[in-house]
């Protein structure tokens, strides 16, 4: 590009005239007609007269002149033909152009992000007055100018390629709309000089408030780029951080981080309002100094999911950032079913279940339906069921299992231990979360040593001689907990930590995780996990505030587009051929779909750079590229309209001789 500067700097002084549209030059044969009513001779009209006598010496005095002599007023006629060629010159558009520049590209760059939504005291936002001024430049320029139009908000894109026809710039102008996400000026810029190339002078101009990053705004300090600033500093109140998660301690509980920043050289006070699913879950009072920030953890206990939105009720110039959404998983009921020979132990057991909020026991018996749990206490049973189980002192082997060689016993237990302490414990499981075990007595202890066909071990609790106490195995019918240890015969009933390990063990059989569900920001390229149902051509629908998409689906993982919108999207699996399902049908089925066939993505915009509404004053550039031609059929038709006047004068001055 330096090159490319340098080589028109070099040429600057060499300059010519072109025609914009030389085709219009046929005008000039107006200029037949006009030298042929000079030269046509008036036909005398016959009137009866007295006497001929005057008549006769009048015809005598006046010879026959020929007819390239009887342009008498030849002045006149030279003054009517500058005339028509002063036009005819102005309708061609003559330009001077620089030999260097005889190839001319524009590429204008709007943008569309978030700030630009805010709006002056006429109601008029950043964005329509961006447009105004773009459309402008568009008709300022001249007719075979090659010109682009891209957008900077959320993505860059081009709305416009490279064209010389301004109407369909116009029109693309007026397509335009605001998006919720964060500018992306610079690589609208480079998509710019991609789209011209480095063979034409390239002028790009940029339609903005300037709201980018600092280490980024060097970009707009180059020479081939030209900064209008749009819209004027205002004030501002943003929620620039919006997250929830729940808490593996409490089965009900839920905690939410909050950020607020103040944009204003003034305090700022409001309140902040909490709605789960529409319901109100709280209302906090702030404050936040100028140019401050107010953040807050707010804990709460719900068994009901969905959407948890909040709002500030502060009034400023931009709503979009007032609001912020995220998804809480809800928490079902789990019923357990305890199957016990064993009494003090069983009653240890069902106490610290029926403890565990969203926890049922249901009847022991073998014909006892709806369960999802089932416990056995001293009891080995001779089939593992489906679904998950949790083994507490178990008595023997477990049952045969199918394997390449025959049946073999799903585990098998060594000797019991006569001190069975705890040595080390795997911190990583969630199943050990908050949970501190070591050097305690796990009573008469024995080695576990599960088959691997029965699926997935973890050693959770070993023995100093390396013994595993207590294991748990992930396999495809349901997941399995084996503690070998008789708890009444240890200190593990004893502690605090046992309802917490009963705890998590519930909390892992039903797949509940305290992992942060992360609300997505706009223009962000995003990864959302899918643990739902696969879907067909690993392919999901996306609905957005824009519409509906497919994205690929790739190892449970979803790769969706940058998202222009704030506000909740889900992604859900196809019903049926896209064409057949019209996208505001696919909002009233999620209503009818398992939770396994759609999932909810809260996105919002939590970007300070882009809640900044104050605007830098744009400071003169002075290497910014001037227009390389000069138009001159304003002076032409300025020429035409003075010799206008001559003939004028010389008409009336015939008319009085």
């Amino acid at each position: 590009m330096a090159t490319n500067r340098l080589r028109r700097k070099e040429k600057a002084n060499d300059s010519n005239m072109n025609l914009t549209s030389p085709d219009r030059l046929i005008w000039l044969w107006v200029v037949v007609p006009i030298v042929a009513c000079y030269l046509l001779k008036t036909r005398l009209r016959r009137r009866p007269v007295a006497t001929l006598l005057f008549w006769d010496q009048i015809f005598e005095e006046t010879p026959q002149r020929a007819w390239w002599r009887r342009l008498r007023h030849w002045v006149s006629l030279l003054v009517q033909c500058s005339i028509v060629c002063l036009l005819v010159a102005a309708l061609s558009d003559p330009i001077r152009i620089n030999a260097a520049n005889d190839r001319r590209a524009t590429v204008f760059i709007v943008d569309n992000s978030a700030s630009m939504q805010a709006k002056d005291d006429l109601g008029i936002s950043r964005l329509q007055k961006a447009v105004e001024l773009a459309r402008e430049e568009i008709s300022a320029g001249r007719p075979r100018d090659r010109m682009a139009l891209l957008t900077a908000g959320s993505t860059a894109e081009v709305v416009v390629g490279v064209t010389d026809f301004a109407p369909e710039i116009n029109r693309g102008l007026d397509a335009i709309e605001a998006t919720d996400g964060p500018t992306r000026l610079p690589e609208a810029i480079q998509v710019a000089r991609r789209l011209i190339g480095y063979e034409e002078a390239l002028t790009i101009r940029v339609f903005s408030d300037g709201q980018i990053a600092d280490d980024e705004k060097e970009i707009l300090d180059a020479d081939d780029v030209v900064l209008t600033t749009v819209g004027t500093s205002r004030d501002n109140v943003a929620i620039t951080g919006f997250q929830t998660r729940r808490t593996l301690s409490d089965p009900l509980g839920y905690s939410i981080l909050v950020e607020l920043q103040n944009f204003s050289s003034e305090p700022a006070a409001g309140r902040l309002r909490l709605t789960l699913q529409g319901e109100l879950v709280d209302v906090i009072p702030w404050s936040i100094s100028a140019d401050g920030v107010w953040e807050r953890t707010i804990s709460a206990t719900s068994q009901q999911g969905g959407v948890l939105q909040a709002s500030i009720d502060y009034v400023d110039h931009l709503d979009v950032d007032n609001r912020a959404t995220s998804i809480l998983s809800a928490r079902s009921p789990v019923s357990v079913r305890v199957i016990s020979n064993r009494g003090e132990a069983d009653w240890y057991l069902r106490s610290v279940l029926q403890s565990i909020p969203l926890l049922n026991t249901v009847d022991d018996r073998d014909d006892a339906v709806g369960h999802g749990l089932t416990v056995f206490c001293g009891v080995v049973p001779d089939k593992l069921p489906d679904g998950p189980v949790m083994l507490v002192g178990p008595p023997k082997n477990g049952p045969p299992i199918d394997s390449d060689n025959g049946s073999v016993p799903a585990w098998k237990l060594g000797p019991p231990l006569e001190q069975a302490f705890v040595a080390q414990q795997h911190d990583a499981s969630p199943l050990l979360q908050h949970v501190t075990l070591q050097n305690t007595l796990m009573g008469s202890g024995r080695d576990v040593q599960v088959a691997q066909q029965l699926g997935t071990v973890t050693t959770l609790l070993e023995a100093a001689d390396g013994s595993s106490l207590f294991v748990a195995v992930d396999r495809p019918k349901g997941r399995l907990l084996i503690l070998s240890t008789d708890i009444v015969a240890g200190d593990l009933p004893l502690r605090i930590a046992f309802p917490v390990l009963m705890t998590n063990a519930v909390n892992w059989f039903a797949h509940r995780t305290a992992d942060l569900i992360p609300a997505m920001q706009t223009g962000k390229t995003a990864t959302i996990f899918w643990e739902g149902s696969s879907p067909k051509d690993n392919q999901l629908a996306l609905l957005t505030n824009s519409g509906r998409s497919l994205i690929p689906v790739s190892q449970n993982h979803a790769f969706p587009r940058p998202f222009r919108h704030t506000g909740i999207a889900a992604l859900l699996v196809e019903p049926g051929p896209p064409s057949d399902i019209p996208t505001d049908r696919y909002r009233r089925l999620l209503g009818d779909l398992d939770d396994d066939q759609y999932k909810l993505v809260a996105v919002n915009l939590c970007d300070a750079e882009e809640s900044n509404l104050r605007v830098a004053e744009a400071e003169p550039s002075s290497t910014a590229p001037t227009s390389s031609h000069q138009p001159l059929w304003l002076m032409l038709v300025a020429g035409g309209f003075i010799v206008v006047l001559i003939e004028w004068g010389l008409f009336n001055r015939r008319i009085v001789a």
